[in-house]
């Protein structure tokens, strides 16, 4: 018994040890968040969550031009919070990014009626351009992971 318990610990460390790999960011809905990065020789970015405060309020869409201060060069700044659209309330993430290059990544949403996150497709991020994500749907969190430059194909 001693034997095969030993076995499994080892069994489950390695797959522990091979998840610590990935880079995710995690923010939960209703979060104001920095993201800090620093590229990789070896190609993408790696990052950081700066910092994240609540954002306990739906959003103003026709303010969402002062929402953030000017963002530095090597962060994305973002709310992930609801606004009323009509009598329909929106789940909205709302990027800036300081970088001097556009950025992909791939993005997971966690919907509040599902088990799994499942991944969403998105806009590339632009330097200094507010970037908007839309979902028709009550969400939990999101996850951000894999940024990278946006290779030109001229």
């Amino acid at each position: 018994m001693k034997i095969w318990t030993t076995v499994l610990l080892l069994l489950f460390a390695g797959l522990i040890n091979a998840q610590t790999n990935q880079q995710k960011a995690i923010i939960e809905i209703n979060s104001k968040f920095t993201l800090k990065l620093v590229e990789v020789e070896s190609g993408g970015y790696n990052y950081t969550l700066a910092s994240k405060e609540s954002y306990n309020q739906l959003l103003d869409l026709k303010k969402t031009q002062n929402l953030f201060t000017e963002s530095a060069s090597d962060e994305i700044q973002g709310i992930l919070a609801y606004a009323k659209i009509g009598k329909e309330v929106n789940a909205f993430l709302i990027l800036q990014s300081g970088l001097e290059k556009p950025l992909t990544y791939d993005l997971y949403i966690k919907r509040n009626d599902r088990q799994n996150t499942e991944k969403v497709s998105v806009i590339n991020l632009f330097p200094d351009v507010s970037s908007t994500e839309i979902w028709p749907f009550r969400i939990d969190y999101i996850v951000f992971s894999d940024f990278d430059d946006v290779i030109d194909e001229d």
